[in-house]
């Protein structure tokens, strides 16, 4: 047998091992972090439930930066052993989740983690077609990451998500698809800030196109309306009241441990000109 034969043979083999070893790892996977989230109700999900319902009620979105407020929400919305918050999170943070308040809160963290699921395993072949490593391979590179990865699906947050976003950012990138490429990376963006070092690059590149759709993305998440435009009608009663006005209260525990945050995200508005939710709807200025 010839020395490239051998080597043929060898690598064949280990292709054969290679694909072993990852069904194994998603079989595994699958009956320890997607099983346990599946069963259980853990913090973040209920956190982004909450918000979600209360955007299909049309609430202010400055109001869920009070702790208290926000956490006699999650009891309304029939959470009721568990503590939760919306303070670390994001204006747009919620929105993914909205469409899902039509069913109860576990079977809607069923529907995102069957969901999530789907993201992971689209975002290891995405990666698969700009590398030279095959989608198995990528898996077990993955799966490296077990603690993070059975953290997310138990809690139910959406890094997988937002991974998903940016390896579709990316590969639009390699394809030089670049509108796409921007409008995928402000997705991110405007749900989770991740996307914000992408602007640079493209900056950096001169590729004013992908720069476009970065910022077309970021106009269209933030002017998204759900049912009765309630995002339209939370911008008309923050035009006609004090931005401070309302539940809020600025002298709470929860705005002085947080403003800093809540700041920074509103400032991040300011400076992309998203007033409608940024501006006229986070708790900025004095106290009450």
């Amino acid at each position: 047998m010839s020395v490239a034969g051998t080597e043929s043979g060898f690598r064949a083999e280990a292709g054969v091992k290679t694909r072993l070893l990852a069904l194994v790892a998603f079989t595994f996977f699958l009956l320890t972090a997607f099983r346990a989230g599946w069963t259980r109700a853990e913090t973040d999900f209920p956190n982004y439930y909450t918000a979600a319902v209360l955007v299909r009620k049309g609430e202010p979105l400055r109001n869920y930066y009070d702790w208290t407020w926000f956490q006699r929400q999650m009891n309304y919305a029939r959470i009721e052993r568990q503590l939760g918050a919306y303070t670390p999170q994001t204006p747009l943070t919620m929105l993914p989740l909205v469409g899902l308040t039509a069913f109860p809160l576990q079977r809607a963290k069923q529907i995102w983690l069957t969901l999530n699921l789907g993201f992971l395993l689209a975002t290891v072949w995405l990666m698969s077609q700009v590398t030279r490593f095959r989608m198995e391979q990528i898996a077990l590179l993955a799966f490296c990451g077990y603690h993070s990865l059975y953290v997310n699906f138990l809690y139910g947050q959406y890094y997988v998500f937002l991974l998903f976003l940016l390896t579709l950012a990316f590969y639009c990138v390699h394809r030089e698809h670049s509108l796409s490429s921007g409008f995928f990376a402000g997705v991110a963006f405007g749900l989770k800030l991740y996307g914000g070092p992408f602007l640079l690059y493209f900056a950096a590149k001169r590729n004013w196109k992908a720069v476009a759709g970065l910022f077309a993305s970021l106009e269209w998440t933030s002017t998204l309306t759900g049912p009765k435009q309630v995002w339209l009608r939370n911008v008309a009663t923050a035009k006609t009241q004090p931005l401070t006005g309302g539940n809020f209260n600025s002298s709470s525990p929860a705005w002085k441990s947080n403003s800093k945050a809540i700041l920074f995200a509103s400032d991040c508005g300011r400076a992309i000109g998203l007033p409608a939710l940024y501006r006229a709807q986070l708790p900025i200025g004095g106290g009450n």
